[in-house]
């Protein structure tokens, strides 16, 4: 994922009120593996899906890896 996408990703996270922390939570991941998909340095389809779930733009995810990922 880009600086961009991760950027997007991020603000709308905050906007929600949704901390990685809280994702990591949710999901049964740790907050380290939430922070490093948020940087990039980790795959997680299942990440992508749930926030795409909880109503993040699919437009955030244009041009990545993520793109055609489909929410639960």
């Amino acid at each position: 994922m880009n600086k961009d996408t991760s950027l997007k990703i991020k603000a709308w996270m905050v906007l929600q009120e949704i901390t990685p922390a809280a994702l990591a939570s949710e999901l049964g991941v740790s907050r380290q593996m939430v922070s490093a998909w948020l940087r990039g340095k980790s795959d997680s389809r299942r990440i992508a899906e749930h926030l795409i779930l909880k109503g993040c733009p699919r437009a955030y995810f244009r041009g990545t890896k993520y793109e055609e990922v489909r929410a639960a």
